[in-house]
């Protein structure tokens, strides 16, 4: 699958992009690192609510033009991926969510995540939305 899989015309992008950058100046993101804070804050973020930092849409502009094209990334089994524009798209878990055990929503931490991930990594692909 490779990113002509995904027709959206000039303005269909730009639209989400204009809306991805009005939710990250206005609703932030949840950074409770100490270190990637204080890195954001110094850099232009705004303190927001519930550990959720304001993003400018001048940041994020700033930063997209500094980002590298393309990235290597490799799963635990060696596996290597490339990501990038055109590129196929690669499915990778992240923490941004929460665990749920016994009835009770927990925040995922750390340990807890490294789990998630090892097991996610066991499953077939396609089953776990990793690739």
């Amino acid at each position: 699958m490779t990113f002509a899989d995904y027709p959206l015309n000039p303005a269909e992008a730009r639209r989400i992009h204009q809306a991805s950058l009005e939710i990250l100046v206005e609703v932030g993101v949840k950074i409770t690192h100490p270190e990637i804070r204080t890195l954001l804050l110094d850099a232009g973020a705004q303190e927001g609510k519930d550990s959720a930092l304001g993003v400018p849409s001048a940041l994020v502009e700033d930063m997209l033009q500094k980002a590298p094209r393309r990235v290597r990334l490799a799963d635990l089994a060696g596996n290597i991926s490339e990501i990038g524009c055109g590129a196929a798209p690669v499915f990778w878990s992240g923490n941004a969510m929460y665990y749920h055990r016994e009835g009770v929503r927990q925040e995922l931490a750390r340990d807890t995540f490294v789990e998630f991930c090892r097991v996610a990594n066991e499953l077939p692909s396609g089953s776990s939305g990793m690739s």
